[in-house]
């Protein structure tokens, strides 16, 4: 009876270690599996979040395409072809006389020919005398309500003179 009891306690002893074993070795690879699925799972929402990201950018790039195309138009009528910048010191001298300043205009430096997405430009340099108002009216007809030519003013030289105000500036005109 003892040696039953014996082989009893040994057998139940070695059927629960086997078990804990058997149940260590199944969870281990259970918890492995487990985080792979994990890891592929906040992998994929990073991806979806990123490609919600992604679409809205595209839906915002095709709203702002209709009005892009209005500014296109808008641009190339202000970009007119290089052989009529021939007519831009005419338009200059037309709007000195409407503001009553005197001018001096001259192209300087050589064209830069325009690229596949980027205007061709040629710079210029101007010279005007007259009164404060007459003179700021001028420059604002040149650069920000031309209808025909697209103008950036880049540099100021302002130095008061005995009838008014003097201004040197240099600038670009662009072209297509």
């Amino acid at each position: 009876m003892f040696r039953n009891f014996r082989r009893e306690v040994i057998t139940g002893a070695a059927l629960i270690i086997g078990s804990i074993i058997v149940f260590g070795v199944v969870f281990y690879f259970f918890s492995r599996s487990l985080n792979t699925i994990a890891r592929e799972i906040a992998a994929d929402r990073l991806l979806i979040a990123n490609n919600a990201v992604v679409l809205g950018n595209l839906a915002e790039l095709k709203r702002d395409d209709q009005k892009s195309a209005r500014y296109e138009k808008a641009m190339n009528k202000l970009l007119v072809p290089k052989d009529q910048l021939i007519d831009f010191d005419g338009w200059l001298e037309g709007l000195a006389r409407v503001r009553q300043v005197a001018m001096n205009f001259s192209f300087s430096g050589s064209e830069v020919a325009p690229q596949e997405n980027f205007p061709g430009y040629i710079s210029f340099s101007l010279d005007i005398a007259g009164t404060l108002d007459a003179l700021t009216a001028f420059l604002k007809d040149i650069e920000l309500q031309s209808t025909r030519f697209l103008v950036n003013l880049d540099t100021f030289d302002v130095t008061r003179s005995d009838v008014g105000y003097r201004i040197i500036t240099n600038g670009k005109v662009f072209f297509k």
